[in-house]
């Protein structure tokens, strides 16, 4: 069994403790952390403490604010089996042997890192194994070095990315990966396995995975290839504190500000729209309104329901095809609410075109829509479907407080989660008056029903219309990775990222006498993608002479059909410069 240490953290005394990327140990503790109360805390029996970075995921997945540190450990540590990490069990940290010696008990101090100041949530009493662990530096000094192959006693550097494995596995150390700088661009780009070959202008289609969500990909593999019975039966249908589906659906709850009852898991924004549209209450007589510049799948969804249902469907032109460079939001919003009939149930609109590069002014069209609604009865009141694709993890993710009634997205796009992953979230009155067209695994409630032969009971949560069957268990179980690499930077900080390299991009192409500019170039009503045409050129002659200048651009799969561009977190004003140059060379 292997870990890693990715933080080492310190204080003059008291919580939180501070990240510090090396530091020495001697057997009263680390060179420079403090503590307040002597009594309690500190002394050769009590000299580190540790704890768990999957722990802390899972409590932040619950909604508490914890993070590496804020609860008192020394090290916060990652791949270890908490549940082994008891007294007597002997650790490696680089030069430094650990031995375990009792679990901590956690005191009022650390209340500020628990929502509603419960701390008692790490109690090893009555939360085994989320009990903090106590080491101290062997307690034989000569036992100790000849663990550690030490020359000198007394004390021993410790770095951060160290390998942390039982002492009797030392044949099995890890090579040491630092941990990175969340707030350095830089270091967040290294995060990507991407080949420096090319310039990757078009990973907005499908994410490369960033190194914790690989890492995360892969500690779940190995715990499926080493025992696939145990781990599904714990991972995908045990009790909460253990159910890793559930963690998923908890972490993307939290990130878009919604409840986890309101939250439910696809492997894509086709699956997801197909839960959605599916799911509504639609009959004969309805009408659904979408743009004549939405996605394939989004047509599809709506052309597959109405044949089911009996409802009718209708487009609109919110500008000419597929150029929204002079697109307002209130021309938007004026269009689509003067476009509803008297028949309109359901108004589908996608946040981040990926024709156009425009961003839906959602707040301002879900207004619009509030005021239409409240002079309608309730069964008459039109409900606001949104593609989010391309919006989720470029945009402000807090769409569950923006006043629309549905979001389907992919989280293999903008969210950077494995692959084969999507979401749908419904205010949660909507979803009782859904109904299910699969089977879903998430809902212990369906298993009860069907055993005791009656129906499920209502309210409908969310979870009545999640995953069904067995899924790549290591991929969606790995979600919670990726939304904490968004957090852990901040999604502010992502969004204005993601403004600032394709604000960059477009400024420079509109300035071109050849290239005609199809994407807005206000923030207000544009994110990560950029359309835009050369004259005497078709948009495959761009792509492929792009290509030939390594920028890896592609075309909409739209008509008429323009050249893309998109810049995420996993690139760098270099990249831009690149595509501004390898444009400008096309004459």
């Amino acid at each position: 069994m292997t870990g890693k240490v990715v933080s080492i953290n310190r204080s003059d005394g008291g919580v939180p403790k501070q990240p510090i990327s090396e530091c020495r140990v001697s057997e009263n503790g680390l060179d420079g952390d403090r503590q307040r109360d002597l009594h309690f805390h500190g002394g050769p029996n009590r000299a580190v403490c540790l704890y768990s970075l999957e722990k802390i995921e899972a409590l932040r997945s619950e909604g508490h604010p914890i993070a590496p540190g804020t609860i008192g450990e020394n090290l916060t540590v990652s791949g270890l089996d908490w549940s082994q990490m008891v007294p007597d069990v002997r650790l490696e940290a680089g030069d430094v042997v650990l031995q375990l010696t009792k679990f901590a008990a956690p005191c009022a101090n650390i209340a500020g890192s628990f929502r509603d100041g419960d701390f008692s949530r790490v109690a090893q009493k009555l939360h085994h194994p989320r009990g903090r662990p106590d080491p101290s530096p062997g307690p034989d000094q000569e036992d100790m070095m000849a663990l550690s192959r030490r020359g000198f006693l007394g004390t021993a550097a410790l770095s951060g990315g160290a390998a942390v494995l039982p002492a009797k596995m030392l044949a099995r150390v890890a090579t040491p990966t630092p941990a990175a700088d969340l707030q350095d661009w830089e270091s967040v780009r290294g995060l990507f396995d991407l080949s420096p070959d090319y310039v990757h202008a078009s990973l907005f289609l499908l994410s490369s995975h960033p190194r914790p969500v690989r890492d995360a990909v892969e500690k779940h593999r190995k715990r499926l290839d080493g025992n696939p019975a145990d781990a599904v039966d714990q991972g995908a249908f045990g009790p909460p504190e253990d159910n890793l589906t559930l963690r998923a659906v908890q972490a993307v709850a939290r990130y878009i500000g919604a409840s986890v009852d309101e939250v439910t898991l696809t492997n894509s924004t086709t699956h997801a729209l197909a839960v959605a549209y599916q799911g509504l209450p639609l009959r004969p007589g309805n009408e659904i309104l979408t743009s004549e510049h939405d996605h394939f799948v989004h047509h599809e969804a709506v052309r597959l329901v109405t044949e089911r249902t009996g409802a009718t469907a209708r487009r609109v032109r919110l500008f000419e095809p597929h150029d929204a460079s002079r697109a307002t939001a209130d021309g938007l919003v004026r269009t689509l609410r003067e476009s509803l009939s008297p028949a309109t149930r359901v108004l589908g609109v996608t946040w981040v075109h990926s024709s156009s590069g425009l961003k839906m002014p959602l707040r301002a069209l879900a207004a619009a829509l509030r005021e239409v609604n409240e002079t309608r009865a309730p069964a008459q009141r039109v409900i606001l479907v949104v593609d989010g694709a391309h919006g989720l993890g470029a945009d402000d993710p807090r769409v569950a407080e923006t006043g629309i009634d549905v979001l389907a997205a992919a989280l293999h796009k903008w969210i950077l989660a494995p692959r084969g992953t999507g979401m749908v979230w419904a205010r949660r009155d909507l979803w009782d008056r859904m109904r299910p067209v699969v089977p879903s695994f998430q809902s212990e409630e369906l298993f009860t029903a069907w055993i005791q032969q009656r129906p499920p009971r209502h309210p409908f949560p969310a979870a009545y219309f999640g995953l069904g069957g067995f899924q790549a268990y290591e991929h969606v179980w790995a979600i919670p990775a990726a939304v904490a690499l968004h957090e852990g930077i901040g999604p502010a900080r992502v969004k204005a990222r993601i403004q600032a390299l394709n604000g960059r991009l477009r400024d420079e192409l509109a300035a071109m006498p050849r290239v005609r500019l199809h994407t807005p170039r206000d923030p207000a009503l544009s994110a990560g993608i950029t359309a835009f045409e050369v004259d005497g050129l078709s948009p495959e002659a761009v792509v492929g002479k792009l290509r030939e200048r390594r920028v890896l651009a592609s075309t909409s799969p739209y008509h008429p059909t323009y050249p893309r561009v998109s810049f995420g977190i996993a690139n760098s004003e270099a990249d831009v410069d690149r595509t501004v140059a390898a444009v400008r060379a096309l004459g």
